[in-house]
């Protein structure tokens, strides 16, 4: 635990919050690169005299996580969750990710970050005996914040069309949906299907009239999907379309798979594409956001009920009609035989290619359904009545206007774009998933005495909804004439993790957040969870704070991909383990290398080869140190080698450096400018910091002043220059590779019968060493150099290729 550090008079600590890895695996490289940013971070304002706390914790993944569970338990036990029961699974499961949370832990040790592990934090603990409160702490925040925000009116509860998994068997966010572009035939698997499953296509089938009086007499209309036929409640043309203006609110089709010989009426709405495929289009509402939304649009379809065809598992129910030897079908099983009938009543029309946007879970690969669902959103866009939002146009506005107004900065730049965009467009979040790995939903439904219900209540525990219920529905007697049903549902987890901010600051104990930890100071993240987790954190914080920001500037990394550019993946055998590079190179030559990146690109392209050579330099620091090692301690600067004291010394006899000494001290304090502008707040460019260490310890100082102390005129100044040169060295290289350098530092004060540690040691003054800057000395002593070292490979040319000649 590195809560140790040189404390000086700071206003506040600077505190950051590790992203907290999920328990469902180990480090990527993902997580090195943004770990090694924050560590380096951390390291560079403890050793500038500045209290820094790094938070680290675990995150439960409860989809992630249940899934691996499940397939575990199968694989073992041969069960499901469902036969050993919930209380059993959350128990197993808590064992499990336990396990895993050592294995992360192990893996943080060995990348050499400088965690507080006293403030370790952990996502979920109501399946983990709550003794230790550091994870207690967080579910009661939970808890807090739904309560708080439901008697806000900006959560509710309502029936919607929801992104839903089959494979998963529940809801997931907007943002947990992938898009797959295909431009014809494609097929796919899916889960829950025994071969691959064809999208692609446009097929076309004719609708026929009510009172048809012919085998063409209908309305041809084009899908992509003809299982949800069965869903269908209307056929919808543009209105001035006049192949179908004639036949609106006058004509009605037969649906030819209803056993009931359902009946749907033709709607005319602007929405609809007269060039797409035949011009008229079925619609599903219970499917389709785009077809629900026309029907709420259309009067005459206000008293349709949208029809559901699929089960929660994605097989055709009885609900929609279906014929019976429909229902149990899996819904791509189902197409094929719809397609069939259609084909052997007449009414099919053909297929042709087409392109389409498939959309895809993230968790499970499986082909999300659309599906009408009672669940729990956050209001994005907008307050109810009850509400005491801290904007009028929602949470999504408040977090917007952050950016616009300049109170929270996001670099790179051009993600402010995407950050209001996204703000402007994003609709209410869904936070309800049907999984038993999480928070479950602290809301009660309250029924009466005939079992019907009467509303939801949110409360901290029953019997608090107890009180509410009577309170609101003035019941009496107060215990008989109602029952309460907890939801079993549980919460998103980044519903959970977007809390975080709050839980460690000690909220809501402290409220306002105890400001020693909140805001914080700054918050440092891969780009692709900008809006799974930075926005979520961002507009949570301002509705529970009265408008306060849970850090005020966010710095995105980009995906680590292998040195071709390419995204790594298990397929293509790119996938790079760190810890494994670790044990190529060691800690420090792996943080070094990754460093050494722009990191801050979209894609990093990181060459494993890199490590090795960077692994290669931190040896000859190693090297150098001990070749210097005797010549200091002869010249009794060992076991006194204080910066600040050379420093002084140098400046004392400033006229005894010869040019080469000169030189060095301008580029030292080239090198000292560089670090400290990089690792500076208003800079974070690290990859300039670490290419300009390996750049001055190779070729300026080992090429240059090593090679000039070992010529006989070398004197005592050159040494003190040589050794303040290789102290500030280490001073600003700790950061990236703390290892070698904390090694290092006490080997030079090996004399000292109490060395101190590198972490906690004062620094020269920089603007003192900026004064040695000179840019007319660096020119002439590096055209001589440039002369040296044509004229060595001109002689290698030249030189005789055998000796004897």
């Amino acid at each position: 635990s590195f809560s140790f550090c040189l404390m000086t008079q700071q206003s506040r600590p600077f505190v950051l919050m590790l992203p907290p890895p999920n328990v469902t695996g180990v480090l990527h490289m993902g997580h090195a690169l943004a770990f090694v940013i924050q560590d380096v971070l951390i390291r560079w304002h403890r050793a500038n005299g500045r209290q820094a706390v790094w938070l680290p914790g675990f995150d439960h993944a409860g989809i992630a996580t249940q899934v691996l569970m499940e397939k575990k338990l199968i694989k073992e036990l041969g069960l499901n969750r469902h036969q050993i029961g919930r209380e059993k699974f959350l128990d197993e499961t808590a064992k499990w990710a336990d396990q895993k949370r050592s294995e992360i832990r192990q893996q943080i040790r060995v990348l050499g970050l400088s965690v507080d592990w006293s403030e370790e934090f952990f996502t979920y603990n109501e399946a983990i005996v709550e003794s230790n409160a550091i994870r207690a702490k967080h579910s009661r925040v939970v808890t807090e914040a739904f309560v708080r925000l439901f008697n806000q009116g900006l959560i509710y509860r309502s029936q919607q069309l929801v992104n839903w998994s089959c494979a998963l068997g529940s809801a997931i966010s907007d943002i947990e949906v992938e898009t797959r572009e295909i431009s014809g035939p494609t097929r796919l698997p899916v889960p829950g299907h025994s071969r691959p499953v064809e999208f692609g296509r446009l097929h076309r089938f004719l609708y026929p009239f009510a009172d048809a009086k012919g085998d063409d007499d209908g309305v041809v209309v084009a899908t992509t999907r003809p299982e949800t036929i069965l869903g269908d409640t209307a056929v919808a043309v543009h209105p001035d379309d006049a192949r179908y203006a004639s036949l609106i609110g006058r004509r009605q089709l037969r649906h030819p798979l209803s056993p009931t010989g359902r009946l749907l009426p033709i709607v005319g709405h602007a929405s609809v594409d007269p060039n797409f495929g035949s011009g008229a289009v079925k619609l599903t509402p219970g499917h389709s956001r785009a077809d629900f939304d026309i029907v709420a649009e259309t009067p005459a379809l206000s008293e349709t009920p949208p029809l559901t065809v699929f089960t929660e598992a994605g097989a055709v129910g009885a609900d929609c009609g279906a014929p019976a030897e429909l229902v149990g079908l899996p819904r791509f099983e189902a197409r094929d035989r719809i397609l069939q009938w259609l084909t052997e009543l007449g009414l099919y029309r053909g297929a042709e290619k087409h392109s389409m946007t498939l959309p895809i879970c993230s968790r499970s690969g499986d082909i999300v359904e659309q599906q009408l669902k009672s669940q729990w959103f956050v209001r994005c866009r907008g307050s109810s009545d009850n509400s005491s939002s801290n904007s009028s146009g929602g949470p999504a506005s408040l977090a917007g206007e952050a950016v616009r107004s300049g109170q929270l900065s996001i670099q790179p730049e051009g993600y402010a774009a995407d950050w209001l965009e996204w703000m402007r467009r994003t609709g209410d979040w869904c936070i309800s998933r049907q999984i038993w790995w999480g928070h479950r939903v602290p809301a009660y439904e309250v029924l009466d005495s005939n079992g019907s219900s009467l509303g939801w209540l949110a409360a901290r525990s029953e019997s608090e909804a107890a009180q509410a219920a009577r309170q609101k529905f003035q019941t009496t007697p107060p215990s008989s004439s109602f029952t309460l049903r907890r939801d079993s549902d549980v919460l998103d987890t980044w519903f959970s993790s977007g809390l975080l901010p709050l839980s460690l600051a000690d909220w809501p104990d402290s409220d306002p957040p105890n400001p020693s930890r909140f805001p914080l100071s700054l918050l440092e993240t891969g780009h692709d969870i900008l809006f799974f987790w930075a926005a979520r954190m961002v507009m949570l914080t301002q509705q529970l704070t009265g408008g306060q920001l849970p850090f005020r500037r966010v710095l995105l990394n980009g995906l680590v991909c292998d040195s071709r550019g390419r995204k790594m993946s298990k397929s293509r055998g790119n996938v790079i383990d760190p810890i494994e590079l670790v044990g190529r190179g060691g800690p420090d030559a792996l943080r070094l290398a990754l460093c050494s990146h722009r990191f801050q690109l979209d894609r990093v392209a990181f060459d494993p080869q890199l490590v090795d050579t960077c692994s290669r330099l931190i040896n000859k620091l190693w090297q150098s140190h001990r070749y210097l090692r005797p010549r200091l301690s002869e010249a009794g600067l060992l076991g006194r080698a204080d910066p600040d004291q050379l420093l002084d010394e140098i400046e004392a006899a400033a006229g005894q450096l010869d040019k080469v000494d000169s030189w060095l001290m301008s580029r030292l304090a080239g090198l000292v400018e560089v670090c400290d502008t990089s690792c500076s707040a208003d800079s974070l460019q690290l990859q300039e910091a670490a290419n300009r260490l390996r750049e001055f310890w190779l070729a300026d100082f080992c090429d240059v002043a090593v090679e000039c102390l070992k010529s006989p005129l070398a004197g005592q100044a050159s040494l003190r220059v040589a050794c303040l040169a290789s102290l500030t060295f280490l001073t600003r290289l700790a950061p990236f590779c703390p290892h070698v350098c904390q090694l290092l530092w006490l080997a030079a004060h090996c004399d000292v019968s109490e060395p101190t540690l590198l972490l906690a040691t004062s620094e020269p003054a920089t603007k003192r060493l900026l004064a040695w800057k000179n840019r007319g000395c660096e020119e002439v002593t590096g055209f001589v150099m440039d002369l040296l070292a044509r004229f060595r490979d001109w002689r290698t040319l030249l030189r005789p290729k055998d000796s004897s000649e």
